[in-house]
């Protein structure tokens, strides 16, 4: 048997050789790899890390579990947030974890109730989306393959080129130094780059019968109210979280309240009062969170003895 555990779920396949105890494994290393930041003192790792990601700049969405005092689980773009903010993505594609959970059930819902009402239909259409999918998708693939090949193939005729150039004394040593550490970085990228394609072409070649995992997916759970860690790394590969449309009514209000000075004297005058109860809010998240033993203040770890031989100021 094969046994891999994910959190407080357990996973338990077939006998050693079954093809569902490789899925299995392969399950397994996906929801290892994206969590990464597990265990980080917050106790379970959040549903939705790595499959949530930035729709402008494709970056990674970052879990928050609090916000203004309360427990609310949000994610922002991490692009967003490095300094200095706001230059590498413009916002921060700011959305509650909940709401995602809730689209993808409500998504997965319609798919399992679509299967079950007219069988048939369903395979046809998820195979054919899948072809479509795949043959566009691979094709773009295969024709910067082909392009990153050639290149790498001219770079190292270059490289050879300005080598004996050099020797002949037709190339300046500080030219022909120049152009190697030039030749070089590209000629690794691409190489990284050829490596990336060449996987992702063969993953796509020997998936072919990935529809009807699919369609096994969906037969597999009885019904999709509470999504685990398991089932979205089952079903999901990436979201892209797009940034919300700010034309709305409630926005354009708040935009001529800062045009005309009213928001901030209106913040001003509450600002005070506001902070202490954010404050006395995120004072009262710590003390449940020190109680359950998820986070330990820095003053209540134990002093440590200087090791031999190193200073200390």
């Amino acid at each position: 048997m094969r046994r891999a555990a994910i959190g407080d779920e357990q996973i338990i396949d077939g006998v050693e050789g079954d093809g569902r105890a490789q899925q299995t494994f392969d399950l397994v290393q996906k929801i290892r790899g994206n969590v990464r930041r597990y265990p980080d003192g917050w106790g379970e790792a959040a549903p939705l890390t790595g499959l949530l990601y930035c729709a402008d700049c494709v970056g990674k969405m970052y879990v928050h579990r609090t916000n203004n005092g309360k427990r609310i689980s949000q994610y922002t773009c991490s692009q967003y947030i490095k300094v200095p903010c706001g230059t590498l993505c413009k916002t921060q594609h700011r959305i509650n974890e909940d709401v995602v959970l809730s689209l993808v059930s409500e998504m997965l819902k319609a798919i399992a109730e679509y299967a079950k009402y007219d069988r048939a239909e369903f395979v046809r259409v998820v195979q054919e989306v899948q072809s479509s999918q795949q043959t566009t998708e691979v094709k773009k693939q295969r024709t910067r393959l082909a392009a990153a090949r050639q290149r790498a193939s001219g770079l190292e005729v270059l490289l050879c080129k300005i080598y004996e150039d050099n020797i002949l004394g037709k190339l300046s040593d500080s030219r022909y130094a120049t152009l190697d550490v030039q030749y070089a970085k590209e000629q690794a990228e691409l190489t990284a780059e050829i490596s990336a394609l060449e996987k992702a072409i063969k993953s796509y070649e020997t998936h072919e019968k990935d529809a009807d995992r699919f369609i096994a997916l969906i037969d597999k759970y009885e019904n999709f109210d509470k999504l685990t860690i398991a089932m979205l790394n089952e079903f999901v590969e990436k979201i892209l979280v797009h940034e919300r449309d700010r034309k709305g009514r409630l926005h354009q209000n708040y935009l001529k309240r800062k045009a005309s000075g009213a928001q901030k004297r209106y913040e001003d005058k509450i600002k005070e009062r506001k902070k202490a109860e954010i404050e006395a809010e995120k004072a009262g998240i710590r003390a449940e969170d020190i109680a359950k033993g998820v986070f330990v203040p820095v003053s209540s770890l134990p002093q440590r003895e200087p090791m031999k031989g190193v200073q200390t100021a």
